[in-house]
């Protein structure tokens, strides 16, 4: 069975970002740049996610919290193709790879459906359009 990666996005001024979780990863990714002028994608705990859900108030303190958590060792990586014929984007996590279908705007909830790894080379080449494997 393939694993979903959820998706939520926030515009609450002034942080814009979206909140990942697979399984037990959960990840923000600040959609207008970098934490501090850092990291864009920093693995947060599930207590932050939580509260990052609910409480945009407390931002920085929250994520200052969790990126200095050593056991956050997880990396994701995102890679936009919004300009292709089918706009899409792609994810790895731990050597799993995802496609999120893109819908014109990162707004509310979405999710990312696994895919495998040939799959997900051959679209981060470009080689072939989403509709081809979905």
């Amino acid at each position: 069975m393939k694993k979903i990666l959820k998706i939520f996005y926030f515009y609450k001024m002034p942080e814009v970002y979206a909140l990942y979780n697979l399984e037990n990863y959960y990840f923000v990714i600040f959609l207008n740049g970098g934490h501090g002028g850092g990291d864009r994608i920093v693995q947060i705990t599930k207590q932050s996610f939580e509260e990052l859900k609910t409480d945009s108030y407390n931002f920085n303190q929250i994520i200052n919290r969790d990126i200095r958590l050593k056991n956050l060792d997880q990396t994701m990586k995102e890679y936009l193709y919004l300009s292709s014929s089918e706009p899409y984007i792609l994810y790895t996590i731990d050597n799993r790879y995802f496609i999120e279908l893109w819908k014109k705007q990162r707004t509310g909830q979405s999710q990312a459906i696994e895919i495998d790894e040939k799959d997900f080379n051959q679209l981060l080449d470009e080689i072939i359009l989403p509709s081809q494997i979905l």
